[in-house]
């Protein structure tokens, strides 16, 4: 088996304090190796780029990026198309409250 190529270990983002899945990149390292950056991200790792030791950059692959921008329905609108919202116009299940009268209780 052939020794590692010493280049290819400096090609590696640096280990670095980040989140679980993620890899962290300084400003120059991103510049040099931005293809493999772009690679890390479209294989669903974000690759979060620091400067002067802040992450400040993070690069999200074009279709995780539109999901998290995506617009979300509203809380009406959700429980308005629900199951449970089709099963009462259903009739099949009701919900109305018993109007019976309140039970006194011992304390």
């Amino acid at each position: 088996m052939a020794a590692p190529n010493p280049r290819q270990a400096r090609l590696e983002p640096p280990a670095g304090p980040n989140t679980e899945g993620q890899d962290t990149w300084p400003v120059q390292t991103a510049r040099a190796q931005f293809a493999r950056l772009i690679d890390g991200a479209l294989s669903g790792r974000p690759q979060r780029i620091r400067r002067r030791g802040k992450d400040v950059v993070v690069v999200l692959a074009a279709e995780d990026y539109d999901r998290l921008v995506a617009p979300r329905d509203s809380l009406v609108d959700f429980f308005r198309h629900s199951p449970l919202a089709e099963a009462i116009a259903a009739g099949e299940i009701d919900l109305e409250r018993d109007r019976d009268e309140i039970r006194d209780l011992d304390l």
